[in-house]
């Protein structure tokens, strides 16, 4: 199963601290129903809507939940809230993108080695991402999140 979802960025460009959460008015990436039980994440694409990577822009963790967490708002830091603590099922990390063309939503990244292991209770995926290196945006930029999952 291929599961893609995609956030858009507010239209600022306040930078990033490394550690800060990426999103909008909600930063809560609802990837949707993925059938309840033990799944394994393969593999993950990340597609950074922009023609450069921005200067400091390093890796990102993707952390993922069974159920809705707390949201925490674009720029703010990533915090594990104790009430999402029994929900949280790790993390994904996100090589960073690189530039594969010289025009639109150029930067990619594949991590085709994830080999996650994943217990879906209630058999929904949600996600928080978060930037390892502190950096400044471009507004409105869109990130798309595509999980490979078995």
């Amino acid at each position: 199963m291929r599961i893609t979802k995609s956030i858009n960025r507010p239209d600022n460009v306040t930078t990033y601290g490394a550690g800060d959460v990426v999103g909008n008015t909600s930063s809560i990436i609802s990837f949707g129903y993925i059938a309840k039980g033990i799944k394994k994440i393969l593999g993950a694409r990340h597609l950074y809507g922009e023609a450069t990577v921005p200067a400091g822009m390093a890796a990102f963790n993707l952390h993922l939940y069974s159920s809705s967490p707390t949201n925490i708002a674009d720029n703010a830091a990533y915090a594990l809230a104790s009430a999402d603590a029994a929900n949280y099922l790790g993390m994904v990390v996100l090589t960073l993108v690189v530039v594969k063309g010289a025009t639109g939503a150029a930067c990619f990244s594949q991590d085709d080695e994830v080999n996650m292991t994943i217990d879906s209770p209630g058999g929904s995926l949600y996600g928080l991402l978060e930037t390892v290196g502190g950096y400044t945006p471009v507004a409105e930029t869109v990130h798309t999140i595509t999980l490979d999952i078995e």
